[in-house]
């Protein structure tokens, strides 16, 4: 899911919560507060409070933001699991793509800010410095996020060539159409003819557009037959390819000279990681026992 395809029209929805936040914190520009002591000594959800106005408008300010912040987790949890399918119709690497950082971050902030909620709601207890403490924990977060969005340029980038031309367009899962079986010959000979000649699938960071353009076709085309004849994704399709090449590759004599990470690397894969993950899961084994068993 790319950005411009957000709906806008459902965007001002966005600001009722906040609206509503700034209404309800406006009168107390005008309200006498109760003395500090006040705070320590009455828990938030007391009914014995001897200000009832004081103690129903923390309420209704906590309950707001709570149900704000509830139903952004799920909005935020919901799209980032939706880039997943986007991501692997166009990419033949995760590294640096994937968004999962963001859920780390996020069960982070929800586990402090849960935290921080039961504190203030149903206990007196007063943390000493707090706003130093608060302040600090923000900064940390807000670096680790603006780190995290710097690593996803990439991503970033090919959204923004949607507004471009249809052939750069990330290619949504759910656009789909039938091709006929004269293109898909078409397609399939070429693509093994290009496999065969310039074993393109070797190039780290391939992606569907870069494929479709050697082709001379557009990405959705070489998409839909990938996923119309060989019934898997982009992603599945290079790295199924990579994992033969590194098969052979760990078959010969000369896999002897080669680390297992650079026969990774030479079958097209980014990282040992990803080699090692992506090697188990289509062949039951790992490339060390593979290699292994080759020599055997």
């Amino acid at each position: 899911m790319s950005l411009h395809n957000i709906p806008l029209k459902k965007t001002p929805l966005h600001f009722i919560p906040p609206v509503a936040v700034f209404l309800l914190l406006l009168p107390g520009l005008f309200v006498n507060w109760p003395s500090p002591d006040y705070y320590n000594n009455y828990l938030v959800f007391s009914t014995s409070a001897p200000n009832k106005t004081v103690w129903a408008y923390f309420i209704a300010n906590d309950i707001i933001f709570t149900f704000q912040f509830i139903v952004y987790v799920i909005i935020i949890v919901k799209q980032i699991k939706e880039t997943r399918p986007v991501l692997e119709e166009n990419f033949s690497s995760m590294e640096g793509k994937k968004l999962n950082w963001i859920l780390y971050l996020l069960a982070i902030f929800s586990s402090t800010y849960l935290f921080y909620f039961v504190i203030e709601v149903f206990t007196n207890l007063s943390v000493e410095n707090y706003d130093f403490y608060y302040y600090i924990y923000s900064l940390l977060l807000l670096m680790a996020f603006l780190y995290g969005a710097y690593r996803q340029n990439e991503y970033a980038y090919l959204t923004e060539t949607d507004k471009k031309t249809d052939n750069d367009k990330l290619i949504n899962t759910n656009t789909q159409f039938k091709l006929s079986p004269e293109m898909s010959r078409i397609i399939r000979q070429n693509l093994d003819r290009l496999a065969k000649e310039e074993k393109f699938y070797t190039q780290r960071n391939l992606t569907l557009h870069e494929l479709a353009k050697t082709l001379n076709t557009n990405k959705n085309i070489v998409s839909q037959y990938i996923n119309q004849n060989l019934n898997q994704n982009f992603y599945g399709y290079i790295n199924s390819l990579r994992v033969e090449e590194a098969k052979k590759l760990l078959s010969k004599n000369e896999a002897k000279k080669y680390s297992l990470e650079g026969i990774g690397y030479m079958a097209g894969f980014n990282s040992k990681t990803t080699f090692n993950t992506v090697f188990k899961a289509q062949t039951g084994m790992s490339p060390s026992e593979y290699k292994k068993r080759m020599s055997e």
